[in-house]
Parts: C-alpha cells; sequence; structure tokens
C-alpha cells in the first residue's frame, strides 16, 4: 500500500525525466556547437512569466472542477442510502411489504455505478437502472404517505443528475482553446531556455532543465486532473471510490 502511494506521487516526475534528460542533451548540443547565443533578457524573462501565469490560470480552473468532483460518488452514496433507509422504515412499519426487492435494487445499481466508473462498463445500464426503481417506488406507496414517495423520486432524480455530470465530465475536457494557449506558450519557452545563454553554462544549464521540468511536470498534472473519472491505472488524481465500496459492503449487509 505504501509502495503504491508513493507511485502515484512520484509517477509523473518519473515520467518526466527522460525528457528533462533529452533536454539536457539538446543544451549540450547547442551550446557545444555555439547555436545558442540569446541573452536572458527582459523579453526571455517575460515569456517565461506569461507561460507562468498561462499555466496557473488552467490549472486553477482544472483544480476548481476537480474539488467539484471529488463530492460526486458521496452524493451518489448520499442518495443511495436515503432510499435504503426509507425502505426499512417501511418495512418496520408494515410486516406486510417486502423490502428486499428494493434493496436488492439499489445494490445492483451501485454495482452497476461502480463497474461503469471503474470497469469501463456500459453507461445505459446506469441510467436504466436508475428509471427502474420506479416500479418498486409503486409498490411502496400501497405502504406508504404521498410525501415519503416524493422524497425518494427526488431522491432518484439527484442520482441521475450526478451519474449525468460524472458522464460529461469523462466524455469532455477542460476549454480546448485554453489548452492551446498552454502548448504555445509552453513549446515557445522551451525553445528560448534552449538557445537562451547565461554568464555560466553549469548555472544556465540547471535552472533550464528545472524549468522545463517544471512546465512539462504541469502540462502533464493538468490533463490528468482534467479527467478525475478516468481508472485505467495510468492516472495519479483519480477521485477516491473508497465510498462506494463501503456503501456496497453495507447495503449487502441487511
Amino acid at each position: 500500500m505504501l509502495q503504491n502511494s508513493l507511485w502515484i506521487k512520484w509517477r509523473i516526475l518519473f515520467l518526466v525525466l527522460p525528457f528533462t534528460i533529452l533536454f539536457v542533451l539538446c543544451k549540450s548540443l547547442v551550446h557545444h556547437f555555439g547555436w545558442g547565443n540569446w541573452n536572458f533578457d527582459a523579453l526571455a524573462s517575460a515569456l517565461v512569466a506569461a507561460t507562468t501565469f498561462v499555466t496557473a490560470f488552467v490549472l486553477s480552473g482544472i483544480l476548481s472542477d476537480y474539488k467539484l468532483s471529488e463530492g460526486l460518488p458521496v452524493e451518489i452514496c448520499s442518495s443511495i442510502e436515503a432510499i435504503a433507509d426509507c425502505n426499512r422504515m417501511e418495512a418496520k412499519n408494515h410486516p406486510n411489504y417486502d423490502p428486499v426487492p428494493l434493496q436488492h435494487s439499489l445494490t445492483n445499481l451501485l454495482e452497476e455505478i461502480y463497474n461503469w466508473l471503474v470497469k469501463n462498463y456500459s453507461f445505459d445500464p446506469v441510467l436504466q437502472q436508475i428509471t427502474d426503481l420506479s416500479k418498486w417506488y409503486a409498490i411502496l406507496e400501497e405502504y406508504s404517505a404521498p410525501p415519503l414517495i416524493s422524497r425518494l423520486q427526488v431522491e432518484q432524480a439527484k442520482l441521475r443528475q450526478v451519474v449525468m455530470r460524472i458522464h460529461v465530465i469523462r466524455e469532455t475536457d477542460f476549454v480546448p482553446a485554453a489548452y492551446a494557449v498552454l502548448e504555445l506558450f509552453t513549446a515557445a519557452t522551451i525553445f528560448a531556455l534552449l538557445l537562451v545563454n547565461g554568464d555560466s553554462y553549469a548555472r544556465d544549464l540547471t535552472i533550464s532543465a528545472a524549468l522545463f521540468t517544471a512546465f512539462i511536470y504541469l502540462q502533464l498534472l493538468i490533463r490528468d486532473l482534467d479527467n478525475p473519472f478516468d481508472y485505467n491505472g495510468r492516472s495519479s488524481a483519480d477521485v477516491a471510490l473508497s465510498i462506494i465500496t463501503i456503501t456496497l459492503k453495507r447495503l449487502k449487509q441487511f
């Protein structure tokens, strides 16, 4: 478990390091052949500052969306637990009511959501199972008062809304135009770092390599954060689904 968490923490840096080594080799060749004759003047400094600003702007938007995404699995489990609580309450108040079918339907729904997220199953069965909750509401309506059914329908609508939001997040990227500007400025900055020479070659190489690593690292991090529900084993920033597995275990104990 510790090794896995360490790999997640340092994964992006390990991916960037080979490119940093390649950058250092290219800059060494540029220096060796005397191609790099640019001075790190105000224009070069402004380019680095502009790239930093654009990166921070895109990262800020991505982080905002990511923080909202972190709460979506909790909303799913909260709605399903609320429906299950009402189902158990009606079973206690009305001995003739059988709560098992609705309970099994909720368990199957949560399993379908988990498989859709983690195993990339089809999205359509998730929506269908949410819709199918209505037939169990119709049976429950014979035993309960209308306000309870209204509450269950509200939770059902919240479930549908949340899974649709997750589906949209998985299918879309952050503003493409923002990515275009970010890539343009990053490429220009890397090109400038290759050609810029300072008073000390060793210091210039070290600072250039550090800046290159930072910009490429942030590029990869932004794209990683852009899809927080991409459970393919190649991400360092997926939204945790432990709350879903905990809720599933509790539902199966009913």
